[in-house]
């Protein structure tokens, strides 16, 4: 186990809470992983639990290292939802009462600590860029494809916040206006027509129509697995989801120019027969002989990105609060 005594406050925090999982991330520095702990997010229980849960797990990572609160120098957050530049989760789609909540003022209340509060997609981007497969370049843009679709652009090496800290929502790109709805409101985004989520609702719909059909949910690696296995719908749904994903890195790729782009999330691990065939369709249509030049790699930072993020963007944070 390893020790934090005489940290001189210089711990840090990084949280990634997602709507199923939450990573608690302490270090010491910059990189050096003292201690973590991932639990299942109560999701469904309110923002008032959600909190509880983060304060016990971040109690928890402290006493395994022999720490305390006050040894910490700030906390990261980076939340699965859109979150402006003041730390407040404006919504979160996929978690129950998240709307206009502010975290980053709860937390700093509750923690007595600096907190900053980010996009989960954007923080993750932010580590790849400086510690994991982005580095090296300083515009790229990172998308992470599991249950959702989210990205992070990172333009001069600098992370691209927007007008209110919202850029990045590669996911909810229109690419199927006619498409089925997504959880944002809008019909055919990126993420309700390539998303592992919206893979298991294609394949459900099938199965939905066949004589003796299941009735209970599918998951997205199931399909996978019985592409695998020669079947021949599956194979199809898997097609479909990898196309709109190309056309989805195609429209990155003409609006940003970027010099890599970074994919992680689950479904980056099925590469071979998700990935390269979308990478296939971007390279095929996209303008100005711009996506020969753009290099697709996988994210290298894996479960901890977001969370080292996070804390990458906490110390900018207190960088630039003590300049001012």
């Amino acid at each position: 186990m390893a020790s934090a005594r005489g940290s001189a406050r210089r711990l840090f925090l990084g949280l990634d809470v997602g709507a199923t999982k939450t990573l608690v991330l302490l270090t010491q520095g910059r990189q050096r992983v003292l201690g973590q702990q991932l639990l299942t997010t109560a999701a469904r229980d309110g923002p008032e639990a959600v909190v509880q849960q983060l304060l016990s797990a971040i109690d928890r990572v402290l006493v395994r290292v022999e720490a305390r609160r006050q040894d910490v120098a700030g906390v990261g957050v980076g939340f699965a939802g859109w979150c402006d530049l003041q730390g407040t989760v404006l919504a979160a789609p996929n978690m129950t009462g998240w709307r206009s909540v502010p975290l980053r003022a709860i937390l700093e209340e509750l923690t007595g600590v600096p907190v900053a509060v980010g996009n989960d997609a954007n923080m993750a981007a932010l580590a790849e860029a400086r510690m994991g497969a982005g580095r090296g370049f300083r515009d790229l843009v990172y998308v992470t494809v599991s249950t959702g679709i989210g990205g992070g652009i990172v333009a001069g090496g600098r992370l691209l916040m927007g007008a209110s800290g919202m850029a990045g929502e590669i996911g909810h790109l229109v690419v199927a206006p006619d498409g089925p709805r997504c959880g944002c409101g809008s019909h055919g985004c990126l993420e309700a027509m390539a998303s592992g989520s919206a893979i298991a609702r294609e394949a459900h719909q099938r199965l939905a129509l066949a004589p003796g059909s299941r009735a209970s949910p599918i998951a997205a690696q199931e399909v996978f697995e019985w592409a695998r296995a020669g079947d021949r719908g599956a194979q199809e749904v898997i097609t479909r989801a990898s196309r709109f994903l190309g056309i989805g890195l195609r429209n990155v790729v003409n609006l940003l120019n970027p010099q890599a782009i970074v994919i992680g999330g689950g479904l980056s691990q099925q590469w071979k027969e998700y990935v390269e065939p979308a990478l296939q369709v971007m390279r095929a249509a996209a303008s100005g002989g711009d996506e020969r030049e753009v290099q697709v790699l996988p994210a290298a930072l894996g479960e901890r990105s977001t969370a080292l993020g996070a804390i990458l963007w906490l110390q900018r944070v207190l960088r630039h609060t003590a300049r001012s």
